[in-house]
């Protein structure tokens, strides 16, 4: 129903692409941050919005259902906002706090997934 009112289609994409647990293409999180107001759009202290992390966390967590492991080089440029240092603290603090199982080999740059 999303679908019948132009202002919220990027809305029904973004929200169809997380329920299917599908990597959010850039493009996608662009049209959706498009339709927001300015104060949705704050940038928070680790240089992205509340948006961008909330779909780079599902992303990541998307990858770790399609790889058993993924260099953090490879894993920067798939999920398509940042680069392998950011996918590197991404993932350590996704490890932390338990919403992402797996283990980082930072001498190889190397994540590996647990199911």
């Amino acid at each position: 129903q999303l679908d019948a009112l132009p202002e919220f289609q990027s809305h029904s994409t973004l929200l169809t692409a997380m329920y299917k647990n599908r990597l959010v293409q850039k493009k996608e999180l662009e049209r959706f941050e498009s339709s927001l107001a300015p104060h949705q759009k704050a940038i928070m202290a680790d240089g992205l919005t509340i948006v961008e992390r909330g779909v780079l966390e599902h992303n990541m967590v998307a990858v770790s259902h399609l790889y058993s492991s993924i260099y953090f080089d490879q894993l920067g440029q798939l999920l398509g906002v940042v680069d392998g240092e950011k996918a590197e603290k991404v993932a350590a603090k996704m490890i932390s706090d338990g919403s992402l199982r797996g283990e980082i080999d930072e001498v190889e740059g190397l994540l590996t997934f647990y199911p």
